[in-house]
């Protein structure tokens, strides 16, 4: 059971890609409501 270690390297490059599909994802999210939609329910 020797796991590969991960290096920062590793860490850093992953955690770069979780953020890029994060911010990709909400703008794609916030893309898709049009900015008309100016009356939300507030605690829905």
């Amino acid at each position: 059971m020797n796991a590969p270690s991960l290096n920062w390297r590793t860490v850093l490059g992953i955690g770069l890609l979780l953020a890029a599909l994060l911010s990709s994802w909400a703008a794609l999210r916030n893309r898709d409501k049009g900015p008309e939609q100016t009356g939300q329910d507030v605690g829905v």
